[in-house]
């Protein structure tokens, strides 16, 4: 704003201060109020100038709140000063200040406590709500909090919110002195809580939580405001369900609350106890009901359920949820502990409690005896399975001191009920062997102390056999006097006691955060602080270095000391040693014993006896490993013959698993399962790799990350002196690919021109080493081959520095970037969604400041014609045969034709999708131009003398290649000027060939992360042979009668790998620069069963779909805290890349074919709309995805079998699904079979687009589709059962004429000629197999010969098992291996088909589409959202999700078609819908009423338009009628 403008804006208000002063003059006064008034509204902060002083105004219209200009019957002179006081703190948020201390408090709580005038009352309110967020104490001593909640009911619901946002603002840190008005609202806020308005109670919930902290240092004030009453509410609000009415951050804060009143009141544990609070920590841990006590004997298992309740559930909200748990209990006593607790006091698991308190505490858990016994019994198990499924330290910190203080405090008799069902001693033994993290293993050997204390009887033995004591020798043995060692531990660990430093800071979870810290604590934040400081340096980590190594070395002492003295005390008896020892020698000899042969089977069944469900009596994980059962276990089932495998393995399963009833969770074969997971968390040693950034740094910061880069030329190197040494800053997830891009027009042939800016560096007045920016070019590293991309980065590389030979990186100064010039393209005339926030087009950014601009002169045409491609609607058109696409233009635009890459083999099933080019046009984009014309050389990186792949990202050489890979992990990194070697060397860029295993294959040597492991390796394997046993029981046991049922397949999940895979896949710069470590790939890949659905899923998201797409996932979801974070300095800078394409509805499928020829290589993201409709966004494109789906499944494309389809039907229909029709040779080579090769082509690259862009299919593959050519199941009869059931049963009579054959010619009481005989002779149910008149031709399809040019040979006796076996080959191998070659080599074309080797065929079969529906009430009640004119509660809500619980599957599927576009719902179900389904009012006009109307949809945003209709039944009569009307196109409702 210019000066002129400020000083009429200062004059205004001094004017209008000056008629607010004329008391004799009210009319004057009224008028200047209202013009005040007015002005203020359209003010900001940057009209006042510094000599403006608010006192004054604030004075004036406090006096006239007191006394109106009017006289007392003047409420409009009231209201219009109280809304000035509120727009003059939103446009000066400094004047609130002077509205508190100018008395404007108690004048607005006396007019909200008269009420005399309800505007008044709400204008008070919202000026209330503007003072309270910055001065809370001050409202409350005035009386503000009893004021807003007083006459609560009186007002509307908008109104009725913006209260309890007072009172909530009011409840942090109240004053003790306060206590009498805070008691004398909290029936108030009981009310307010037992609401229905979800934004109302959520509110009136935060107060209480905020009140709870605020007294929770006085527990005799407390007790006083917390009544029963109210804590059973709150119990009631943390339950998890439908019913909920708030949300996730709300119950954060009530256990936070839960946790102080536990803390400092034992009559409120008593009471919390009563109330069964153990069932809502149930809930909340599992989010499954509390199990009862039957349930509790049958030893339940939930794992599962717990992992994923702990992964996806916010990490703060099972902090707080743990806490409440180690509240509850009794602390911990220094005398309780058996040594000195010196070091004990700095780790943050350990608060030592008040003595008095804790007292109380334990008398409460002897006359609350039943409910603490139901506690443990409950949550024991839960701890356990929490501790297994998360790799977090805080949550393992805080589940090993609740069970620290449940065994010092609980019944012994309890602990040995609690305990007898599980596997304690072996997660003890698992975290002694781990050793994770320091703290962990102290209180390890702290809870292994109290257990062989208190019970001695059970643990004394237990501890050796499940390899306790062994551990514990170990650690006694460990002396830390290596001082290398460390040293190198100190540094491997770093980050994480970094992290501990930010927790001991910043971390408020826990109930004693008022405590003061410890010595070494306040030493580690203070060397923080000073590292994190601007001029911090490596130089400065070292006061912190040897800080960390004493306190290591200290903690490595005390640990070696309290091992050795353990053993020294209870290691005295032999005993149990002799016991123990007896055992493991008798599983030795059984080891020995399993070999194939007539006694195997007794053998089994003994191995089996050690198995069983009793925890104390099964045999250990210590034992399995160290017995050779595992060994010689693997060694039978995996080794032999054929027919011994097979002997083997029906022997095995005959005695491990029931297979002739029900198997069950304590079966031997479900046993050895979780045996051999505890084995794996003992021996397996994956590390999580971390990236340099804090926790609380959202996705969208991390990547926006920069870093850098010293280019310096080699000397040999042909470069512009210019370019030899200068200094850049590069986005940490750019590629090298970038910044050849950005050299390549600086440093080209040196002989051919000079520069134009080389010439000016004397008078460019830009110093030397200036430090490049490259904060807009981000885009070409999200898609190196994306037109668009290139050219702005090409535009966003101007800003070049010069800087002379031999300068100093150290020493630069920052070119500040310019800020972007964007223009929008021309809007189109069609229908847009509001909400589905689509990047328009936009043109390249412009050009920094730079003293090179000139360099871009001769790449101009390439920058212009690369924009012209990228984002526009491309038109397709159908002529009969001839399927053309043109350009808005008229321009044609021609079929790319693939050229095949000599990375990329014809059956390798892989491809980048990034290396490859969208469109073939007649102008290049830049990106090409610098590729087509810059062949005869091209630019060497290098980093310590390591060769730089050009497509691997800053940041991921930095990580692979850096020196220092412990401070390349630190969050420092950034501070780290990391030099970069380039070379212009002549040729083209080397192709980086990398052929990934082909899906179903099978790896013939170790993976490379499990070389060094053996052990890991074997129980894997063994894993892997359990997993295909228990998912092939039909193939074993296909020709016994016999009811086979598998175990369930989330038993051979591990708990903790997935969690280390979840939290690798939460870094974003490891993901996005693809620096994910070996075990991550390899274990996915090889031993899928290991981990969820939804782990493989995101595994598959994260690294298979691309670097465009990675990056913006993780933008996605640092969208909210973006906009959380305003302040953020350093914006996001990645764009979706959209292409844009018009259909003819009409002919859908032609259509669609040319789009996938034309972009389904693309990494755009691909959105379609039709002809002739308004329709646009995601609801059509979800059509397009739906209907083509259903296109490619007429029978007239002759491309499956139709055996089980209706005759008079257009679609081919089946039981289990689609399938090809098999296709001969010669069929292959016609036109007729090359079209449908083409198609199976064009269906892979289809199903490939859908899964990247995250749409929707409606194809039901037969899972054999998947299966088929996988090297693991061969194929079998059981098999063709799945795919052609009446070809099976023939099959199978024929099988019985071998049989019978094989039957005789084995009689070696026969002669020859009786065997021959007989053997044509031979009848099965009355018929022999000449009767059959059967020939060497496919059954169905006579122009398929089973064996070249034999197809008019009869099937005989002699060669019956021969036809047998071609006729399964035909079926299931070679007559579909072509249509299965070419959709993975469509598939491919977009992203590898290899790795969708971590899901089963099943699972494939769901990604595409098929999926069970949970429509039940309770489903739509939690997943559906109501909205602008609907709550939950309204009667028309209510009665469509009954109407929708009514649907058959037809009415399913259209009613999803015409709300959301595909008759199908995500993965997830309704729950998984984005945006949330919502449904919306639709108002009428009259003199229609609403039942004339019917509704209407957003397909882009799931919006459902419905009017209030009068009934039940009117509404779903006009439900129907609109989706019967509104089908087939998109047009305006």
């Amino acid at each position: 704003m210019s000066a002129g403008m400020m000083s009429e804006f200062a004059m205004r208000f001094s004017e209008i201060r000056g008629n607010l002063k004329q008391h004799e003059d009210p009319g004057s006064r009224m008028v200047a109020l209202q013009e005040l008034s007015n002005l203020l509204l359209v003010s900001t902060e940057e009209m006042f100038t510094s000599s403006f002083s608010a006192d004054q105004i604030v004075h004036e219209l406090v006096d006239i709140m007191v006394h109106p200009i009017f006289g007392e019957d003047d409420p409009e002179s009231m209201l219009v000063a109280c809304r000035c006081l509120a727009s003059l703190m939103d446009a000066l948020p400094q004047s609130t200040r002077a509205v508190v201390y100018g008395g404007a408090v108690p004048v607005l709580c006396q007019k909200l406590l008269e009420i005399e005038y309800i505007d008044l009352a709400e204008q008070a309110l919202s000026t209330l709500k503007r003072i309270s967020a910055d001065h809370p104490t001050v409202v409350v001593r005035e009386g503000g909090l009893t004021a807003c909640l007083t006459y609560l009911d009186f007002f509307a619901t908008n109104v009725q919110r913006t209260a309890v946002i007072v009172a909530a603002n009011c409840s942090r840190n109240i004053p003790s002195d306060c206590f009498p008005t805070v008691r004398d609202v909290m029936p108030v806020l009981l009310n307010v809580v037992m609401g229905t308005d979800q934004k109302v109670v959520e509110q009136g919930c935060l107060s209480v939580a905020r009140i709870i902290e605020s007294f929770r240092n006085h527990p005799d004030k407390l007790e006083q405001l917390v009544s029963e009453e109210l804590l059973q509410k709150m119990l009631d609000l943390l339950i998890p369900g439908p019913t909920n009415v708030v949300g996730h951050h709300i119950h954060a804060h009530f256990l936070k609350a839960l946790s102080y009143a536990a803390k400092v009141s034992p009559k409120l544990v008593a009471t919390m106890f009563r109330m069964h609070i153990v069932d809502t920590l149930y809930q909340i841990l599992t989010g499954v009901s509390p199990p009862t006590d039957a349930e509790l004997e049958e030893q339940v298992n939930n794992s599962v359920m717990i992992m994923q309740t702990v992964i996806h559930s916010p990490k703060d909200q099972v902090l707080a949820t743990l806490n409440v748990v180690s509240e509850l209990l009794p602390g911990i006593q220094k005398e309780d502990l058996s040594q000195n607790s010196t070091f004990l006091d700095t780790m943050d698991n350990l608060n030592y409690s008040n003595p008095e308190v804790n007292e109380k505490k334990l008398a409460i858990l002897v006359t609350c005896q039943p409910e603490v016994r139901h506690f443990v019994m409950v949550l024991l198990p839960v701890l356990l399975d929490v501790y297994s499924c998360t790799v977090d330290l805080g949550i393992r910190q805080k589940v090993v001191t609740a069970f620290l203080k449940m065994f010092l405090n609980i019944d012994v008799g309890i602990l040995h009920d609690a305990l007898k069902n599980v596997q304690f001693s072996s997660l003890l033994a698992s975290i002694l062997a781990q050793k994770d993290h320091l703290s962990i293993v102290v209180s390890g050997l702290q809870i292994a102390d109290v257990l062989r204390r208190r019970l001695p009887e059970i643990y004394e033995y237990h501890f050796e056999r499940e390899g306790v004591l062994a551990e514990i020798v170990k650690l006694a043995a460990d002396k830390p006097g290596d001082a290398e060692k460390t040293n190198k531990k100190v540094a491997e660990d770093h980050d994480d006691v970094e992290e501990d430093g930010d927790r001991v800071e910043h971390m408020h979870d826990d109930a004693a955060d008022d405590e003061e810290k410890s010595e070494l604590s306040s030493l580690i934040s203070d060397q923080r602080s000073q590292i994190s400081s601007p001029d911090s340096s490596r130089a400065n980590m070292s006061s912190l270095s040897h800080v960390l190594s004493t306190y290591q070395t200290s903690l490595d002492h005390w640990i070696a000391n309290f091992a050795q003295e353990f053993l020294n005390k209870y290691v005295v008896s032999s005993q149990s040693n002799s016991k123990a020892a007896s055992g493991l020698n008798e599983l030795k000899r059984l080891a020995d014993s399993l070999v194939v042969g007539p006694q195997l089977e007794a053998r089994l069944t003994e191995l089996a006896s050690h198995f069983n469900s009793e925890a104390l009596t099964s045999i250990s994980s210590f034992e399995l490993l160290n017995s050779g059962i595992m060994e010689a276990t693997l060694q039978l089932l995996a080794s032999g013959s054929d027919e011994e495998k097979l002997f083997s393995r029906r022997a095995f399963l005959c005695t491990f698993m029931d297979v002739h009833g029900m198997s069950n969770a304590s079966s031997p074969f479900s046993v050895l399962i979780a045996k051999l997971h505890e084995s794996l968390v003992r021996s397996e040693h994956f590390d999580v790799l971390t990236s340099p950034h804090s926790e609380r740094e959202n996705p969208t910061e991390v990547l926006s990350q920069q870093v850098r880069l010293k280019l310096v030329a080699d000397d040999d190197a042909e470069v512009f002196k210019t370019y030899r040494v200068f200094a850049v800053s590069i986005p940490a997830v750019a590629t090298f690919k970038s910044l050849d891009d950005y050299l390549r027009m600086r440093i080209g042939d040196k002989g051919s021109s000079t520069p134009s800016g080389s010439h000016r560096s004397a008078s460019s007045g830009v110093l030397n080493n200036t430090f490049t920016s490259f904060a807009s070019f981000a885009a070409s590293a999200a898609a190196s081959s994306s037109p668009s991309a290139s050219s702005a980065a090409v535009r966003a590389f101007e800003s070049a520095a010069e800087a002379g030979e031999g300068t100093s990186a150290g020493a630069h100064a920052e070119i500040p970037e310019a800020s972007e010039s964007k223009s929008k393209s021309s809007s189109d005339a069609h229908a847009e969604c509001d909400n589905e926030k689509q990047e328009k087009d936009s043109d390249a950014a412009s050009a920094m400041s730079s003293v090179n601009d000139d360099l871009l002169d001769g790449v101009d045409e390439y920058i212009s014609s690369s924009q012209e491609t990228e984002g526009r609607r491309v038109s397709v058109q159908v002529d009969g045969d001839n399927v053309t696409a043109q350009t808005p233009g008229g321009t044609s635009i021609s079929t790319p034709i693939p050229i095949p890459s000599p990375a990329i083999k014809k059956d390798s099933g892989s491809a980048d999708f990034m290396s490859r080019s969208a469109v073939s046009t007649s102008r290049q984009s830049y990106s090409s131009a610098l590729q087509s014309t810059n062949q005869d050389w091209h630019i060497e990186f290098r980093i310590n003398d390591k060769l730089v792949p050009n497509d691997m990202t800053v940041f991921g050489a930095i990580h692979k290649y850096g020196s220092d890979k412990s401070f390349a992990q630190s969050r420092h990194h950034w501070d780290v000027m990391t030099s970069v070697r380039f070379r212009k060397v002549p040729g083209p860029a080397p192709v980086q060939a990398n052929e990934p295993l082909k899906y179903g294959e099978k790896f013939k040597e170790v993976p490379e992360s499990l070389k060094d492991d053996n052990t890991s390796f074997m129980i894997l394997q063994l894993l892997r042979i359990l997993y295909a046993l228990n998912a092939n029981l039909g193939e074993i046991f296909s020709d016994e009668d016999v009811a086979v049922v598998s175990l369930p397949v989330n038993q051979f999940i591990s708990s903790k790998l997935t969690s280390k895979l979840n939290r690798q896949l939460d870094e974003p710069l490891i993901v996005a620069s693809a620096c994910l470590p070996d075990w991550n790939s390899d274990l996915t890949r090889h031993y899928p069963f290991l981990f969820p659905f939804e782990t493989r899923r995101l595994f598959l998201q994260s690294t298979s779909f691309g670097h465009f797409r990675s990056i913006n996932r993780w933008k996605t979801h640092g969208s909210e805290s973006n906009r959380r974070d305003s302040h953020s300095n350093r914006a996001f800078i990645f764009k979706t890349m959209r292409q844009k394409v018009r259909i003819a509805r009409s002919q859908i499928l032609q259509s669609a074919v040319k789009v996938m020829e034309l972009y389904g290589s693309s990494p755009s993201i691909l959105e379609v709309e039709y002809f002739d409709e308004v329709g646009t966004g995601l609801g059509p494109t979800l059509e397009f995805y739906a209907t083509v789906s259903r296109e490619f499944a007429k029978k007239k494309l002759r491309l499956w079998r139709e055996n089980e389809s209706d005759p008079e039907h257009e679609y081919v229909s089946g039981r289990y699904g689609l399938y090809p029709m098999p296709m001969s040779e010669s069929k292959a080579k016609a036109e007729s079979g090359r079209k449908i090769l083409h198609l199976f082509k064009i269906l892979g690259q289809f199903v490939a687009r859908a899964l990247l862009d995250s749409r929707l299919l409606d194809i039901k593959f037969n899972p054999m589709f998947f299966r088929a050519q996988q090297d693991s199941v061969a194929p079998s009869l059981a098999s063709v059962k799945t795919v052609d059931a009446h070809l099976a049963r023939s099959l199978k009579l024929l099988q019985k004429f071998s049989a019978a054959k094989n039957k005789l010619l084995a009689d070696e009481t026969l002669s020859d000629d009786e065997k021959n005989a007989r053997v044509e002779n031979i009848e099965v149910d009355g018929v022999r197999v000449d009767d059959l008149a059967l020939d060497f031709t496919l059954p169905g399809q006579p122009d398929f010969e089973l064996i070249e040019g034999s197809g008019n040979e009869p099937v005989t006796i002699h060669n019956i098992d021969l036809y047998v076996k071609r006729v399964i080959d035909a079926t299931l191998g070679s007559g579909i291996e072509k249509q299965l070659n070419a959709f993975r080599e469509g598939f491919s074309s977009v992203f590898s088909f290899a790795a969708m080797s971590a899901f089963t065929p099943e699972e494939l079969v769901m990604l595409c589409g098929q999926i069970d529906e949970d429509w039940s009430l309770e489903t739509l009640y939690d997943s559906v959202k109501a909205d602008h004119g609907y709550t939950m509660s309204s009667k028309t809500v209510q009665n469509l999700l009954e109407v929708m619980t009514w649907y058959d599957v037809n009415q399913r599927r259209a009613f999803l078609q015409f709300i959301t576009g595909s008759p199908n719902l995500p993965i997830g179900g309704f729950k998984s819908l984005t945006p949330t389904f919502t449904i919306v009012c639709k108002s009428s006009e009259p003199p229609y009423s609403p039942d004339d109307y019917l509704p209407s949809v957003m397909t882009c945003v799931n919006y459902l338009k419905i009017p209030d209709y009068s009934s039940k039944e009117v509404l779903r009569a006009r439900v129907t009628k609109a989706i019967e009307e509104g089908s087939g196109a998109f047009l305006l409702s």
